[in-house]
Protein backbone atom coordinates (compact mmCIF):
# COMPACT_ATOMS: atom_id res chain seq x y z
CA UNK A 1 0.00 0.00 0.00
CA UNK A 2 1.13 3.53 -0.74
CA UNK A 3 1.60 6.17 2.00
CA UNK A 4 1.83 9.96 1.75
CA UNK A 5 4.68 11.97 3.34
CA UNK A 6 2.73 12.12 6.63
CA UNK A 7 2.60 8.31 6.78
CA UNK A 8 -1.13 8.14 6.02
CA UNK A 9 -2.27 5.32 3.69
CA UNK A 10 -3.54 6.68 0.36
CA UNK A 11 -5.40 3.54 -0.71
CA UNK A 12 -3.33 3.30 -3.91
CA UNK A 13 -0.95 0.56 -4.96
CA UNK A 14 2.78 1.30 -4.82
CA UNK A 15 4.01 2.67 -8.18
CA UNK A 16 6.95 4.71 -9.44
CA UNK A 17 5.04 7.88 -8.57
CA UNK A 18 3.26 8.12 -5.23
CA UNK A 19 -0.08 9.30 -6.64
CA UNK A 20 -1.67 9.74 -3.23
CA UNK A 21 1.07 12.21 -2.28
CA UNK A 22 0.93 13.71 -5.78
CA UNK A 23 -2.81 14.45 -5.45
CA UNK A 24 -2.24 15.90 -1.98
CA UNK A 25 0.50 18.15 -3.44
CA UNK A 26 -1.81 19.22 -6.30
CA UNK A 27 -4.57 20.11 -3.81
CA UNK A 28 -2.10 22.13 -1.74
CA UNK A 29 -0.81 23.88 -4.86
CA UNK A 30 -4.36 24.81 -5.91
CA UNK A 31 -5.09 26.20 -2.42
CA UNK A 32 -1.97 28.38 -2.66
CA UNK A 33 -2.78 29.36 -6.25
CA UNK A 34 -6.25 30.50 -5.16
CA UNK A 35 -4.67 32.67 -2.45
CA UNK A 36 -2.28 34.12 -5.04
CA UNK A 37 -5.15 34.89 -7.45
CA UNK A 38 -7.21 36.40 -4.63
CA UNK A 39 -4.33 38.77 -3.80
CA UNK A 40 -3.50 39.53 -7.43
CA UNK A 41 -6.96 39.76 -9.06
CA UNK A 42 -9.46 39.90 -6.19
CA UNK A 43 -10.95 36.51 -7.03
CA UNK A 44 -10.08 32.83 -7.27
CA UNK A 45 -11.73 29.77 -8.79
CA UNK A 46 -13.48 26.71 -7.47
CA UNK A 47 -15.05 23.70 -9.14
CA UNK A 48 -18.77 23.13 -8.63
CA UNK A 49 -20.49 19.75 -8.32
CA UNK A 50 -20.73 19.47 -12.13
CA UNK A 51 -16.97 19.93 -12.56
CA UNK A 52 -17.31 23.49 -13.87
CA UNK A 53 -14.83 26.20 -12.88
CA UNK A 54 -16.59 29.11 -11.14
CA UNK A 55 -15.22 32.61 -10.60
CA UNK A 56 -15.42 33.24 -6.84
CA UNK A 57 -16.11 36.97 -7.27
CA UNK A 58 -18.80 36.94 -9.95
CA UNK A 59 -20.18 33.46 -9.36
CA UNK A 60 -20.13 33.09 -13.14
CA UNK A 61 -18.75 30.29 -15.22
CA UNK A 62 -15.03 30.72 -15.76
CA UNK A 63 -15.42 29.28 -19.24
CA UNK A 64 -17.41 32.41 -20.16
CA UNK A 65 -14.26 34.52 -19.73
CA UNK A 66 -12.91 35.70 -23.08
CA UNK A 67 -9.62 36.79 -24.55
CA UNK A 68 -8.99 40.54 -24.74
CA UNK A 69 -6.96 40.78 -27.92
CA UNK A 70 -3.87 38.72 -27.13
CA UNK A 71 -4.38 38.99 -23.35
CA UNK A 72 -5.68 35.70 -21.96
CA UNK A 73 -8.51 35.52 -19.45
CA UNK A 74 -7.48 34.77 -15.88
CA UNK A 75 -8.84 31.22 -16.10
CA UNK A 76 -6.21 30.43 -18.75
CA UNK A 77 -3.41 31.69 -16.50
CA UNK A 78 -4.92 29.66 -13.65
CA UNK A 79 -5.22 26.40 -15.61
CA UNK A 80 -1.74 26.83 -17.12
CA UNK A 81 -0.25 27.13 -13.64
CA UNK A 82 -1.98 23.90 -12.62
CA UNK A 83 -0.87 22.06 -15.78
CA UNK A 84 2.72 23.24 -15.34
CA UNK A 85 2.70 22.00 -11.74
CA UNK A 86 1.23 18.63 -12.72
CA UNK A 87 3.63 18.16 -15.65
CA UNK A 88 6.63 18.86 -13.44
CA UNK A 89 5.62 16.17 -10.92
CA UNK A 90 4.01 13.28 -12.77
CA UNK A 91 4.12 11.25 -15.95
CA UNK A 92 1.44 12.87 -18.08
CA UNK A 93 0.10 11.75 -21.42
CA UNK A 94 1.43 14.95 -23.05
CA UNK A 95 4.13 17.52 -22.30
CA UNK A 96 3.42 20.92 -20.78
CA UNK A 97 3.93 22.47 -24.25
CA UNK A 98 0.89 20.54 -25.50
CA UNK A 99 -1.34 21.87 -22.71
CA UNK A 100 0.08 25.37 -23.19
CA UNK A 101 -0.60 25.30 -26.94
CA UNK A 102 -4.12 24.01 -26.36
CA UNK A 103 -4.77 27.03 -24.14
CA UNK A 104 -3.11 29.56 -26.44
CA UNK A 105 -5.08 32.32 -28.11
CA UNK A 106 -7.84 30.82 -30.29
CA UNK A 107 -7.58 31.45 -34.01
CA UNK A 108 -10.53 33.50 -35.25
CA UNK A 109 -9.44 34.42 -38.79
CA UNK A 110 -10.16 32.74 -42.11
CA UNK A 111 -9.36 29.04 -42.40
CA UNK A 112 -5.75 28.90 -43.60
CA UNK A 113 -6.40 25.59 -45.34
CA UNK A 114 -9.19 27.09 -47.43
CA UNK A 115 -7.61 30.49 -48.08
CA UNK A 116 -4.05 29.16 -48.50
CA UNK A 117 -2.70 31.81 -46.17
CA UNK A 118 0.71 31.34 -44.66
CA UNK A 119 2.18 32.27 -41.34
CA UNK A 120 1.58 31.21 -37.77
CA UNK A 121 -1.56 29.21 -37.16
CA UNK A 122 -2.94 29.33 -33.62
CA UNK A 123 -4.31 26.11 -32.20
CA UNK A 124 -5.77 27.39 -28.95
CA UNK A 125 -9.25 26.61 -27.74
CA UNK A 126 -11.58 29.06 -26.05
CA UNK A 127 -12.18 28.60 -22.31
CA UNK A 128 -15.71 27.37 -23.10
CA UNK A 129 -14.44 24.80 -25.61
CA UNK A 130 -11.71 23.66 -23.19
CA UNK A 131 -14.30 23.20 -20.46
CA UNK A 132 -16.53 21.13 -22.72
CA UNK A 133 -13.57 19.06 -23.89
CA UNK A 134 -12.52 18.36 -20.30
CA UNK A 135 -16.06 17.38 -19.32
CA UNK A 136 -16.41 15.00 -22.30
CA UNK A 137 -12.99 13.45 -21.64
CA UNK A 138 -13.84 13.00 -17.97
CA UNK A 139 -17.08 11.20 -18.88
CA UNK A 140 -15.27 8.94 -21.37
CA UNK A 141 -12.65 8.06 -18.75
CA UNK A 142 -15.37 7.30 -16.19
CA UNK A 143 -17.33 4.93 -18.43
CA UNK A 144 -14.19 3.24 -19.75
CA UNK A 145 -13.08 2.65 -16.14
CA UNK A 146 -16.39 0.84 -15.49
CA UNK A 147 -15.52 -1.78 -18.08
CA UNK A 148 -11.78 -2.09 -17.38
CA UNK A 149 -10.63 -5.66 -16.79
CA UNK A 150 -7.66 -5.83 -14.41
CA UNK A 151 -6.81 -9.37 -15.54
CA UNK A 152 -6.12 -8.58 -19.19
CA UNK A 153 -5.50 -4.83 -18.78
CA UNK A 154 -8.09 -3.87 -21.40
CA UNK A 155 -11.39 -2.05 -21.45
CA UNK A 156 -14.40 -3.99 -22.68
CA UNK A 157 -17.14 -1.49 -23.57
CA UNK A 158 -19.34 -4.38 -24.71
CA UNK A 159 -19.72 -5.26 -21.00
CA UNK A 160 -21.33 -1.90 -20.15
CA UNK A 161 -25.01 -1.77 -19.31
CA UNK A 162 -27.21 -0.49 -22.14
CA UNK A 163 -27.77 2.76 -20.20
CA UNK A 164 -24.03 3.31 -19.72
CA UNK A 165 -23.35 2.40 -23.36
CA UNK A 166 -25.77 5.11 -24.54
CA UNK A 167 -24.04 7.65 -22.29
CA UNK A 168 -20.60 6.64 -23.60
CA UNK A 169 -21.75 7.01 -27.21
Amino acid sequence: MEFDKDGIPTGNFVRDINYGQYQKDVDEFITNLNKEFQDKYGHSYYIDEDGTYINSLTGGFADDEVWNGNIPPHIIEYKLAIEEFKCSRANRRYTFEYYKERMSEPYTGPDPLLTKTTGEFKHGLSPRTLSRYERIQSNINYYMSLCYNKEDGKSHPENLSSEDWVKLE
